[in-house]
């Protein structure tokens, strides 16, 4: 009979696992490489969890120039509308749910008034997970506005790589050093 001992199935286990993990750090790596990025405005969201990690969730708000807000309607079914995301430049659109690529599927936003533009407040928060050592860089009082940097792929939420400060009315944007 050819069995392993406990110990070099204890080692099997551990490259299997080591090996999964750094093949799952290649892809989003790839990802980062290959898929477009662009920056987002954001608005904090607390997601009023009872345990919480380091992190700080983020509302996207994506400029939408060809949608328009809708009524708010009552409860679940408010102001929810299917919007697809494209790069353009440096800065995340939404666009109407059928006039994007077809291979990119939907996302559920809010279409809002803000600074006189149409804006798509997605509906899935995103998560940016921060240092041990760093205040929360959500919680603004000098009048800028908090941004994070993207990458859009072409099934899911954007997944945020980094944050940025602009000055309140907009410009260029300054990414913050977190490390």
């Amino acid at each position: 009979m050819n069995t392993l001992s406990p110990r070099r199935a204890g080692l099997l286990l551990a490259l299997l696992q080591g090996g999964l993990l750094l093949s799952l750090g290649a892809v989003m790596h790839m990802d980062r490489v290959r898929l477009p990025r662009a920056w987002v405005r954001t608005a904090p969201h607390d997601p009023e969890l009872p345990i919480r990690g380091r992190y700080v969730s983020l509302r996207l708000l994506v400029p939408a120039p060809e949608l328009r807000p809708l009524l708010p309607l009552p409860d679940a079914q408010r102001c929810w509308q299917a919007v697809r995301l494209v790069a353009k430049g440096d800065r995340l659109e939404a666009l109407p749910g059928a006039a994007a690529a077809a291979s990119r599927p939907s996302q559920w936003a809010c279409v809002d008034k803000l600074d006189n533009t149409a804006m798509a407040r997605l509906d899935e928060p995103v998560a940016f997970f921060l240092p041990p050592d760093v205040d929360d860089p959500s919680q603004r009082t000098d009048g800028k506005t908090l941004w994070v940097e993207v990458t859009v792929p072409p099934e899911g939420p954007p997944r945020p790589i980094r944050l940025g400060l602009s000055a309140k009315g907009g410009g260029r944007i300054t990414p913050l050093q977190l490390r």
